[in-house]
C-alpha cells in the first residue's frame, strides 16, 4: 500500500538511539502483520473524566491551599506537555543529524567501491578518511525482534518506540521515575513496570526470565 505524504514526512521524522524508524518498509510491515496477530490487550477499566478527578483532588485540599493545589496540578500538567512536546523536537533535530550521517556513509560507500558499511556517527567521523571499518549492529534492530509477551527491558521508552509496548507484558527501564515516557504509557496499557533500574540493560540480557513486580518495583532474573 502507498503511503501518503504525511506517512512520509513522518518515517523522515521519527528516530530512537540515533537511527532511523522505519526505514525498512518490509520489516515495518513484518512487524505490524506481527503486532495484529499479538494477543488483544485488555481494555482499561472505567475511569472518572478529567473534570470528576480535578474536583476530587482539590476537594482533598483544605480551603487555604486549594489555590496551591490547583496551581501545581496547572504546573503538572504543563510539565507533561512540555516534555512529550521537547521530545518530539528532539527527535526531528536528530533525524536532521541522521541526515548528514547518512550522507556521510554514501561517501565513503562510494571511495570503498559500493561496500555497504553500517557505522553510527563517530564512526563516520573516523572513517571518512580511513573507510575500513565494519560498524556494530543497529539498536533500533532490537525492536523488530521483539515478541509479543515478552518484557521490554531498555534504557528508556523513546516516544518513537511506543508502538511497541502493546505487545510486552511489562516493562523495565533503567533510568527515569513514575513520570518517565515508559512508566505512563505502561500505566495507560495496564503494564506492570518497574523504572530507574541501575544497569537493567548490561544486566539483563535475551533469554532471561523475568518476574516483574510493579507494586513493589521489584524485577527478578532467572537463568537456566
Amino acid at each position: 500500500m502507498p503511503l501518503g505524504p504525511a506517512a512520509s514526512r513522518n518515517d523522515r521524522e521519527s528516530s530512537f538511539a540515533s537511527r532511523r524508524c522505519f526505514g525498512d518498509r518490509l520489516r515495518l510491515i513484518r512487524f505490524l502483520l506481527s503486532l495484529a496477530d499479538a494477543p488483544a490487550v485488555a481494555e482499561p477499566r472505567d475511569e472518572a473524566g478529567i473534570d470528576t478527578l480535578t474536583a476530587a483532588f482539590l476537594a482533598a485540599v483544605d480551603d487555604e491551599k486549594r489555590p496551591l493545589a490547583r496551581e501545581l496540578l496547572e504546573l503538572g500538567r504543563a510539565s507533561h506537555r512540555l516534555r512529550d512536546d521537547d521530545n518530539i523536537h528532539l527527535s526531528r533535530l536528530e533525524t536532521l543529524v541522521l541526515s548528514a550521517v547518512e550522507e556521510g556513509r554514501r561517501r565513503l560507500r562510494d571511495a570503498s567501491d559500493g561496500e555497504q558499511l553500517s557505522l553510527d556517527l563517530e564512526e563516520i567521523v573516523r572513517t571518512l578518511r580511513h573507510p575500513n571499518l565494519v560498524g556494530e549492529p543497529r539498536p533500533a534492530d532490537d525492536l523488530f525482534q521483539f515478541q509479543a509477551g515478552e518484557v521490554l527491558v531498555c534504557d528508556a521508552v523513546d516516544p518513537n518506540m511506543t508502538f511497541i509496548v502493546p505487545m510486552a507484558s511489562a516493562v523495565v527501564e533503567r533510568r527515569g521515575g513514575m513520570l518517565i515516557h515508559g512508566a505512563i504509557i505502561a500505566r495507560e496499557y495496564g503494564l506492570p513496570c518497574v523504572t530507574g533500574v541501575p544497569k537493567a540493560t548490561n544486566l539483563i540480557v535475551t533469554g532471561d526470565r523475568l518476574t516483574v513486580d510493579g507494586y513493589l518495583g521489584i524485577v527478578t532474573v532467572s537463568r537456566d
